[in-house]
Order: C-alpha cells, then structure tokens, then sequence
C-alpha cells in the first residue's frame, strides 16, 4: 500500500481459520489508539471507484477537461474506458431514483480491473478481495441465495427483493455482458464476463462500497473495507478536499481491539441484502407487513369480536365514513375490496404466510397497486400507519375521528379514550398473534435448528450451511420481534385496563 501512496498506522490485518476451510479477516488494534488518531490514508488513485456521471461533467467543467478518473493508466478517450463509460450509462435503473442502479456501475468498474489482471495498477488490492483471495469466500448476500435457501428466510419482502436483484443480474449478464466480447463496446479486452463474474463483483460493490457525497460517488477503498460493522463504532471514515480517504479513531481503543466501523442503522432485512451478514440483536430490525385491511379486519373479528357480514368479506363490514376516512388517510384503496392474497376466513390460519409475510413477488405486478407497508417493532411497537388504521376501524362515531390527520390519529400518546385504546391494543395483539403463527415454523424450532451442527444441516456443504444458519437467524430475530412488540403491547393494555 505504502508505494501507491497509502499509510497504516496502529493497526494490522489478522486472520482467523474458520469451521468448513475458509478464513476470516479483522483489522484490530496493534497499539492503544485516541480519539483523532489517523490510521489509514489511501488516495483516490488507490481505490476502486465511480464517480456519477452528474458529477464527473461538473468536474470536467470545473477541470478543463482534467481526468476524471477510472483509476487507470488509459486516458478517457481510450476505447476502452470510453467503452466502461458507456456500459456504465446503460445499467438498470434503480426503482428509487430513477436512475442507472450504482451497484452495477460500481461492479462493471471492479470487473474492467479485474480482467485487466496484472496490468490494473489495483491487482494487489483485487488480489486481496474476497473470493480472489484463497479462502475468503465473497459475501453471501441474499440475492446469490438458491431458491430453496431463499424460502428458509420465512418472510416474503426479502424474498422478493432478493428475486429483484437476481433477476436484474441474470438478465443483465445474458442481454449485454454476453454480447460484449468483440464488439467496439467491449471495456474488458475480449474477456467473456460470466454470470458468476457479475454476482461476484455485484456483491463486492453493495458490501464494500462506500458512498462518499463529496466525491459524488462509491469507492472500495484497500484496507479500510475489512473493518468490521458494529452499531458502536471506535472508527470512522471521511473523504477530504484532497482527494484522500482516511479512517481515523472516534474513540479510546485498546490495542488488540477490533476496528469497527457503522456501516449505517439498517434492519437484517437490509443487511442480508446488502452484506450478507444479520445481527441476532439488531435494535433496528423491523417487521415489514404490506396492510392488508382484509387480514387485520379478521383479526380484529376473532379477538376484540364481530362478525363477517354476509358477503363473507371483512372489508365489506366498514362503515361508510370509516371506509371513506381511511382512503382520505391514504390507507385504504378507493375500490379496495378483499385483498386477492388473502382468505375471506376470521381464523389465524387465514393469514398463510404468503399474507402475513408480505405478497409473493409478482414482477409483472402493477406498481400502483402495492399496498401500503406499515412496520411493526421498536418504540413505539407499531408504526402510525397501523395505530391509525385500528383506531379508525374501532371508532364508533364518526366524530371522535372526524378532521383528524394521520399524525394524530397515528400519535401513540394521544389515545381517542383509554377505554376505546384498550380495544386497539387488544386488536393489534391479535394482529401480531396472527403474523408470528403464518410462520411455519416457531421461535423454539428454529433455535433447535441452530443447536445443530452447520454441516449437518446442510448435508456437509460449508457454503450451504453458513446460508442455512443466517437464514434461521434471521426469521428467528423476526419472530422475537413480533414476541417483544406483543409483549409491549399487552403492558400498555393492561395500563389502559387499570384507568
């Protein structure tokens, strides 16, 4: 690192051996370290990095047509990186900007070096990456998952966005990287970049990728990306005006100590994603539930009571006022009737796991018609969304709603009466009690699983083992959360019930 200008100070990388053959790595400590302490210092030059398109035309402009980078010895008119550039604007639109998805772009960028082999001025640091290096094993995220181990997550959000991201993927390598070798658009030398080429490096650049606003870009920066995620962090990382990133301790750490960076505050859902790795006490882990008025109306039916009206459809059972208070909040659809993923019955099993757990994923589905995802779990334990809607539909006057917004009705402190919010508390237990039964399988069952031997529970398969143990433990931190929420919730029942 030292001759591309890069510096280590207090700290090394240390290996492990771990169970089925494969090494795990930790930047630790190798002195007391303080607050301030620069560790590491590695160049722009030295990283993997894309700048976005936007910004790299403000920086041409401000530059004078100065090199924008592509961490090569090339010029930009080279066919080549021209060739890299122009693949680069043609990726796959991300679904919330828009705009070509970073993670391909950042992935073409690591396989333009890769293919380039010893001549890259980065084959030390790609060298270095996992699944390069013998016995790192690259990331397992959720979207490498066979479809078998996709289904043991238990919860069909993840599931679906992970078919998203596979789907992109595999049809990206067949339509455009297949085509590529001997063409004039070919960035990778005649190189075939296979399938398993672009999982590869498509789950470098959602794990190890840092996203720098002062760069306008992503950049896999040596050394610095084999620091472990800790909610607590001892270390941090910053971008200058010099074009050089540092990571430098936030904190007093021991020497031998890991260096820990916060890779952010996500839910295991999103981690799984994106690093392919779930924290079994994950304070922002939430339940995502698509609201399916049908289903909670059920619930509500079989635990605070009532029954389905003659159609057999529980949305049919709303008043007018309620039916057109909750289109007003923006939770119920004008022409909703029983949702198509759901059963007209009042029992738990009604719910299917298909239901509680979100919709299968449909890619041929209308985006209008995705229903609203409310959240379940943290402080306070349902989102106010869901609070609202429970409110809404155990209201008896049209009154004690009427003029109210979703943020009030939404408040969790500002109950309609404690008599009416011991009602909600009690239909929203039974709403939970519904979602942790559509599982298949319990809080017990699955943590009897993890007592297993991994290769036993795979059949010997190291990889499909490590898969199998971070797919239980993530549908059990699921189902944990849904028994601390009900828990929750109960306690404030039983408060509401002593007023």
């Amino acid at each position: 690192m030292q001759q591309q200008g890069c510096s280590v100070s207090g700290v090394g990388l240390f290996y492990e051996q771990q169970q089925g053959g494969s090494m795990s790595r930790e930047l630790r400590a190798t002195q007391d370290l303080a607050p301030g302490d620069v560790l590491i210092t590695v160049p722009l030059a030295s990283t993997i990095h894309y700048i976005d398109e936007q910004q790299q035309q403000q920086q041409q402009q401000q530059a004078a047509g100065s090199p924008t980078s592509s961490n090569s010895s090339d010029s930009n008119s080279s066919s080549r990186l021209a060739a890299l550039r122009r693949l680069q604007c043609s990726v796959p639109a991300a679904s919330d900007s828009g705009r070509g998805a970073w993670q391909f772009k950042v992935a073409l960028e690591i396989l333009y070096h890769y293919c380039q082999g010893p001549a890259s001025p980065l084959h030390a640091y790609i060298q270095t990456l996992p699944g390069v290096q013998q016995g790192i094993p690259k990331p397992q995220i959720a979207m490498l998952y066979p479809q078998p181990q996709l289904q043991e997550l238990q919860y069909n959000p993840l599931i679906g966005d992970a078919a998203s991201q596979a789907y992109w993927w595999r049809q990206y390598s067949k339509e455009v990287l297949a085509a590529l070798p001997g063409s004039a658009d070919d960035p990778f030398g005649g190189q075939l970049v296979t399938q398993e080429q672009l999982g590869w490096a498509l789950s470098l650049a959602m794990s190890r990728a840092f996203g720098f606003k002062r760069l306008g870009g992503w950049a896999l920066v040596p050394l610095v990306d084999m620091a472990n995620h800790a909610l607590a962090s001892n270390a941090e990382i910053r971008f200058g005006e010099d074009g050089v990133v540092r990571m430098m301790a936030n904190k007093q750490v021991s020497a031998g100590a890991p260096i820990l960076l916060k890779y952010g505050s996500h839910d295991n859902a999103n981690l799984l994603l994106s690093y392919g790795f779930v924290l079994a006490d994950n304070p922002a882990d939430t339940f995502a539930w698509p609201l399916d008025m049908e289903l909670l109306l059920a619930a509500i039916y079989q635990f605070v009571g009532g029954q389905l009206p003659p159609s057999g459809k529980a949305v049919d059972g709303l008043k007018t006022w309620q039916r057109t208070t909750l289109q007003h909040l923006g939770l119920l659809q004008a022409n909703s009737s029983s949702s198509p993923s759901s059963s007209s019955s009042s029992s738990s099993e009604a719910a299917g796991s298909s239901t509680a757990n979100g919709q299968q994923h449909q890619p041929e589905a209308a985006a209008a018609a995705a229903p609203l995802v409310v959240r379940i779990g943290g402080e306070p334990p349902v989102s106010p969304e869901l609070l609202a809607a429970v409110r809404v539909v155990l209201a008896t006057e049209r009154s004690s709603v009427k003029g109210k917004s979703l943020e009030q009705l939404g408040d969790w402190q500002q109950p309609l009466s404690a008599a009416h919010e011991a009602l909600v508390m009690k239909a929203l237990v039974g709403l939970l009690t519904v979602l942790y039964k559509s599982f298949p399988t319990s809080i017990q069952a699955d943590r009897a699983q993890l007592q297993q031997p991994a290769a036993a529970a795979a059949g010997g398969d190291a990889l499909a083992a490590e898969r199998h143990a971070t797919a239980v433990q993530f549908r059990l931190g699921l189902k944990l959360l849904l028994e601390r929420s009900t828990k929750d919730l109960i306690v404030r029942l039983k408060e509401l019930l002593q007023q």
